[in-house]
């Protein structure tokens, strides 16, 4: 029975449904998913000690959940005393279910491994190697990649499960370290599984003998034995630390392939599935779904679904999917090219292995060199070289790589509050109070300088105020920073509405990119726009059909007539 028909009053929570995207989100999405569950929590403790009226699995991933949040001699209490999963369904039943169970005791494992559990553990090589492996899987949310090695070890594994449903004497850790192949296997082909079936069957086959010949005995109280003659418990589980927060996440991770929640009742045949990469957040990915959601708003045949890690096509900033997928990547670039991102490795290995459509520069794939190094050692060290474009690159872009010139400036209205036709409301307005602003994190070279040079005219005897740093950078010389970004948190929604915000007394603003790259044009002069400044803008000359050459100042070109000290 589907949880939601079991007719249970939940209070303010609405519904199961609801409870179980917030049990989902922690695992996501730590920091939302904890400020979710503490504003919630109330009725979230009342629903996962009440009576069940049938959703067990519910009330039991709810009773994980409060344990996350337990103190740490109440949790290994509660731990002793809690059922396992198999106790309410297989490995195979919980996963097609859809409740997080396997990534909350993930969780759970992690929190006793950072109190000491499994320290000072040590299994053979090949094992340590697997732990080594999935390390980082586990705590950046790293992609699972398939590997032929990993491939042949699981395959070995299942071979010899055939005639021995047993793995010896070992100690718990050890004994889920040895399960580590299978279970890495089986995520990196969860994506794969879902569209087909033979693959979904040998999954299937593989989490029954892990139940059986890793889980279960990792359980047993006393380690090396059969459980068949021992008793098992949940404490026993997650004591191993690393080894098993590592098990229990790819484990979960695995739950892909059993994804049922939509089904042919919400989502037609024919039908794309588009998402954002649920870790795009915790990058520069903010307001991706919203930027996603506009592009497909009037499309029947492309379906909007946030936070899948199969779907047909991907939206990615700066996170490449968790999981290896069939579908295609819409890359939306807030740089000069396609950087390597997480989980990237070389541009040609990324395209190699993804059909790509790219949103961004004019030339992706271009070479760059830095334009120049000023100062002294120590003060280069500290500063961002600026790039130019040099050459395109010497190897051709594959067939399955698309290029749309998309600049930043257009898509960081997804991260924005305002709307592009706010653009046409925003006059310049030469009432400003003050004269100039300088806004810039990355501090390079050719805008210090610049900066330094105009608070050195504006001192020289003239009638204007004295430019002003907002940000991390304010020249070589001058250190002219009245206002630190954050002074406007609580009224911007997001760092652009605040640079829009900060920028807003200033007649002028400095805009230079980082990059001379064609194509390169970003956020910053929109930001100028909006506030209602006039830019002063170095870049590309894509920024000219963009936007309305009157509008602002060009200063390449002030610098090509050799006009730059006027």
């Amino acid at each position: 029975m589907a949880c939601d028909a079991t007719g249970e009053f939940l209070g303010s929570l609405g519904s199961w449904s609801f409870v179980k995207e917030l049990l989902v989100k922690i695992l996501v999405d730590h920091k939302v998913g904890f400020e979710a569950f503490q504003q919630h929590q109330e009725d979230l403790l009342s629903v996962a000690f009440g009576p069940s009226l049938g959703c067990v699995l519910g009330h039991y991933s709810l009773r994980l959940a409060v344990l996350i949040f337990s103190h740490p001699a109440e949790r290994w209490q509660q731990l002793q005393e809690e059922e396992l999963p198999w106790h309410w369904a297989s490995t195979v039943e919980v996963l097609q279910s859809g409740w997080p169970i396997f990534g909350l005791l993930g969780l759970i494992a992690y929190k006793l491994s950072r109190d000491g559990a499994g320290k000072g553990v040590v299994c053979d090589q090949p094992i340590e190697s697997f732990r080594i492996r999935y390390e980082e899987v586990m705590l950046y949310g790293k992609e699972v990649p398939f590997s032929t090695d990993v491939e042949n070890t699981a395959d070995e594994l299942l071979q010899r499960l055939q005639s021995n449903r047993t793995m010896g004497r070992m100690n718990r850790a050890c004994l889920l370290g040895a399960g580590l192949p299978l279970m890495g296997y089986g995520a990196s082909i969860s994506c794969s599984a879902r569209r087909e079936p033979g693959l979904k069957q040998l999954l299937e086959k593989l989490l029954e003998d892990y139940e059986e010949v890793f889980l279960r005995p990792a359980a047993a109280v006393i380690p090396g034995v059969q459980h068949s003659s021992s008793v098992e418990n949940l404490a026993n589980l997650v004591s191993s630390g690393m080894w098993a927060a590592e098990s229990l996440h790819l484990l979960q991770r695995i739950s892909e392939a059993f994804n049922t929640s939509l089904s042919h009742e919400s989502r037609r045949d024919d039908q794309v599935l588009v998402s954002v990469d649920p870790f795009e957040d915790q990058f520069h990915g903010y307001g991706l779904p919203a930027f996603t959601s506009h592009l497909w708003a009037d499309s029947e045949r492309f379906k909007v679904h946030e936070g899948l890690s199969c779907p047909d096509v991907m939206v990615a900033r700066d996170s490449l999917p968790s999981v290896p997928f069939l579908g295609a990547i819409v890359y939306v670039d807030h740089e000069a090219g396609i950087g390597p991102g997480r989980d990237a490795g070389r541009l040609a290995e990324v395209l190699a292995k993804y059909r790509v459509v790219y949103l961004g520069v004019l030339a992706p794939q271009a070479a760059t060199r830095c334009l120049s190094r000023w100062g002294t050692p120590p003060q280069q060290s500290r500063r961002v070289c600026a790039k130019v474009f040099d050459q395109e690159a010497t190897w051709p872009a594959p067939s399955t790589l698309t290029v749309l010139h998309i600049p930043y400036a257009s898509s960081s209205f997804a991260a924005r509050s305002h709307s592009p036709l706010d653009l046409l409301k925003a006059g310049a307005g030469h009432a400003k109070k003050h004269f100039l602003a300088y806004m810039a994190y990355a501090c390079v070279d050719h805008r210090d300088l610049l900066f330094d040079l105009l608070v050195q005219r504006a001192a020289a005897g003239t009638d204007l105020d004295a430019p002003v740093a907002l940000s991390r950078c304010a020249g070589f010389r001058s250190q002219h920073r009245r206002q630190r970004r954050n002074h406007t948190r609580g009224v911007a929604l997001s760092f652009l509405d605040e640079a829009v915000e900060l920028l807003r007394p200033y007649r002028f603003a400095l805009v230079f990119e980082n990059k001379l790259v064609p194509g390169y044009v970003t956020e910053k002069i929109v930001n100028a726009f909006l506030a209602g400044c006039i830019p002063i803008y170095w870049g590309s000359r894509a920024v000219l059909e963009i936007f309305n050459p009157e509008s602002f100042i060009y200063a390449n070109d002030i610098q090509a007539e050799g006009r730059s000290n006027q």
